[in-house]
């Protein structure tokens, strides 16, 4: 799967369990790794201690469109379905996370956001049947134990000229992602 071949799978998203019926941009995406690095006193090098991982923070930009000849009013849609629905993430006191299912956020392991703003719409002054609405994010996952040990190592080739990978290894974090997603690719 990739976005030349299948551009509408990455060109748009589902939250919630509704697809938005218009193309997005997504800015902001990224797996990103806490480090506690401290400098070794009168050596050279430093120790890495893992903090744990990081919440994605992404922005979800939903363009949109009135084009009345083609029955398409994206404007509606976002006010009528769009802003309730991201609304329903303020509900209450406990955070409500809302699923989102896109290419890029499975394959970065983020099921799941938080409403963090919602921001106005903003019309093409050249266009004004087009136009634009901002989504910041947070993502939506409760802490887990995170494994604080440092560094154990480099991966790549180890002493006696190996790769140090194993593919039969099952407790490979980067074989086990592979094997993850060939049987998505499967399911295709």
């Amino acid at each position: 799967m990739n976005p030349i071949d299948q551009p509408d799978i990455f060109e748009t998203i589902t939250l919630a369990g509704v697809t938005w019926s218009g193309t997005v941009t997504i800015t902001g995406l990224a797996i990103e790794m806490a480090w506690d690095v401290q400098d070794a006193a009168g050596k050279n090098g430093a120790t890495a201690t893992r903090k744990g991982k990081k919440l994605a923070t992404p922005v979800i930009r939903f363009d949109l469109v009135v084009d009345p000849g083609h029955a398409i009013d994206q404007f509606s849609e976002w006010y009528e379905t769009w802003v309730p629905l991201l609304e329903s993430c303020f509900a209450g006191d406990d955070a409500i996370g809302l699923t989102i299912e896109h290419p890029d956020f499975q394959a970065l392991r983020c099921d799941s956001l938080l409403v963090k703003k919602i921001g106005q719409v903003e019309r093409d002054p050249e266009d004004y049947g087009h136009g634009f609405a901002d989504v910041a994010f947070t993502q939506y996952a409760p802490a887990k134990s995170a494994s604080t040990k440092g560094a154990s190592g480099s991966k790549g080739k180890d002493s006696d000229g190996g790769t140090g990978y194993d593919p039969n290894d099952p407790n490979d974090p980067i074989n086990r992602r592979r094997i993850e997603l060939e049987n998505l690719v499967d399911q295709l």
